[in-house]
C-alpha cells in the first residue's frame, strides 16, 4: 500500500486517534501493512544502490586528486610569479 494514497483516499483515518487533532501513534502504525517486494527485487535493489555508491566513491577520489592538483598548480603559479618579481625588482 501507498502511504500518501491511503492519507488521501480515508483508509489512514481508522488508524488516527484523537478528536480535533488526529494522531498516528505506534501502535496503529504498527498494525498499518506495508508492502515489501519479493527477495529478488530487493537483492536487485541492493546491487543498484552498491553500484551507486561505488560510483559517487570513485567520482569523491576523483575530485580529492583534481582539487590537489589544482592546489599544487596554484602553488606553482605563485611561486613563479614572486621568482619573477624578485629577479627584476634590483633598484
Amino acid at each position: 500500500m501507498n502511504f500518501q494514497i491511503d492519507c488521501h483516499n480515508e483508509v489512514l483515518a481508522g488508524y488516527f486517534t484523537g478528536a480535533t487533532i488526529k494522531h498516528l501513534t505506534g501502535r496503529p502504525l504498527s498494525e498499518y501493512p506495508v508492502s515489501i517486494p519479493p527477495l529478488a527485487e530487493q537483492r536487485r535493489i541492493v546491487a543498484i544502490i552498491e553500484q551507486q555508491i561505488g560510483m559517487v566513491n570513485a567520482l569523491e577520489t576523483q575530485l580529492a586528486a583534481s582539487r590537489a592538483t589544482a592546489a599544487n598548480l596554484l602553488s606553482d603559479v605563485i611561486a613563479e610569479l614572486s621568482n619573477q618579481r624578485g629577479v627584476g625588482d634590483e633598484d
